[in-house]
């Protein structure tokens, strides 16, 4: 799967695994249907020129999900500006990490869940990323 650089999912996959795309080096584009609501742990962990990612509908981006994905410029609903992710977006630990072409993220839509006061920004999430404006819920 090294020489991958677009990959199209059809609608009905609902969990994209643990490390799927993980090291896929000449991976730019991932279109996902809005059916897919989980990205696990490292599924596209260091593909190092993967720039966008087209996920209406993902509530869940699992630990180190796009670590060191340094070309990652776009994420999340591409009909929507600013990277806007989907309503109960989930983020975990380091998901965004060394993603230094990420400038902006929109967890706007993002519902508040008093009973989890990490539901927003947990561990290293955004560790060295390029991050220049972060939109949080009210």
């Amino acid at each position: 799967m090294i020489d991958v650089r677009h990959v199209q999912v059809e609608a009905g996959i609902h969990t994209i695994g643990e490390a799927a795309w993980q090291h896929c080096n000449r991976l730019l584009i991932v279109h996902l249907p809005s059916t897919a609501v989980c990205l696990k742990d490292g599924v596209f962990r260091r593909s190092y020129v993967l720039h966008t990612v087209t996920a209406p509908e993902c509530r869940y981006f699992g630990s180190w999900v796009f670590k060191e994905c340094y070309a990652l410029a776009q994420v999340g609903d591409q009909s929507q500006t600013g990277n806007q992710l989907a309503p109960q977006a989930r983020l975990h630990t380091r998901a965004f990490e060394k993603c230094r072409t990420l400038q902006t993220i929109n967890l706007e839509r993002t519902a508040y869940d008093p009973g989890d006061p990490n539901r927003v920004i947990p561990e290293g999430c955004f560790s060295e990323a390029g991050l220049e404006m972060l939109t949080l819920p009210a």
